[in-house]
Parts: structure tokens; sequence; C-alpha cells
């Protein structure tokens, strides 16, 4: 990727999507795709979409997350309301905060490890039965550390359960 202008990923002798690999990494078009690029991997939870209030939210285990209406919007359009999809989010779309609140989606996670790569930290972190990577810079946590995750909700991706495409 580092050397490409234009990429295309294969799965099973099929086209998956072309471009440039900025393009593949920031909106990709299957869950294949997401999982495909990037390290470290692209966080995925199977989850649910619900409405509340007015909005759209994703559910999974414990968590809600509120999404923003131009995602809400391509939502309620495809009628994916009560269905299952996978929610996406890279590494570095999620951070470690200390706010109760913000407009970003928070949840609390159990640190499972940290390790240094390049110049930045990994952390690995339990959210609920599932296992994440946030990209943080100069961060020092320990195993059984609890911390609260921030997720950018204008940058999950999400993805039909069914076909692994990508709704929005």
């Amino acid at each position: 990727m580092t050397m490409a202008s234009r990429i295309v990923v294969l799965k099973e002798g099929e086209i998956q999507q072309e471009g440039t690999p900025k393009e593949l990494y920031s909106h990709p078009a299957n869950a294949f795709v997401a999982r495909f690029l990037g390290m470290p991997s692209i966080n995925m939870v199977e989850a649910s979409v619900a409405s509340r209030e007015g909005s759209i939210v994703i559910r999974f285990d414990e968590n809600e997350i509120v999404l923003p209406e131009e995602k809400a919007f391509r939502l309620r359009k495809t009628e994916f309301e009560g269905k299952k999809v996978f929610l996406g989010i890279r590494p570095e779309d999620v951070q470690v905060t200390s706010a109760e609140t913000s407009e970003e989606a928070v949840m609390e996670a159990a640190v499972t490890g940290c390790e240094e790569a390049g110049g930045r930290t990994l952390i690995y972190a339990n959210v609920d039965d599932n296992s994440w990577t946030i990209v943080a810079e100069g961060a020092e946590f320990q195993p059984n550390d609890m911390v609260k995750l921030a997720l950018d909700t204008k940058k999950v991706h999400i993805f039909c359960a069914e076909t692994g495409d990508i709704i929005c």
C-alpha cells in the first residue's frame, strides 16, 4: 500500500474493490476489504440496528452508539432497522478518554495488554466480550486497568451481516 498509487483487492479470484490505498482503507466496499487492509486490523463486532428517540443507534453487548445523521439516513433508507450488522472502526479512530460524556460514543473497556509498535502504543482491551485494539500516543496502561474509549462515530463503518457489503 505504501508504494502503489492504485491497488486491487481479490478474494478467491474475484475483485472486491479497486482504487487508491487511501480510498480502500477509508471507504472499504465490504467487511473483507476492511479486515484485509490495515495494521493493526479494524475492530469489528456484530451488532444490531435500532431506533431511539428519532435517532438510529447501533447496539452490541451492553453498548449503544448513536449514529450521526448522514449514517442514520443511509440505514433508514435501506431499511436495516432491527437487523444484524457488523460495526467496524479503525484502531486510530478510538481514543482513550477521561470524559464522562462527549459528542463521540463512550464505552468502558478492560485493558489486556500494551505494545510499542513503530513509535506508537497499541492498547489491547476487551469491550464486553470483544477484543479491540486502540492506537494511543505515549499511553501507559497495565492489564486489568479500566479505561473509557471514545469512538469517532463519523468514522464507523456499518456492514450487512449477511453479505458483508458496506451500508454506510
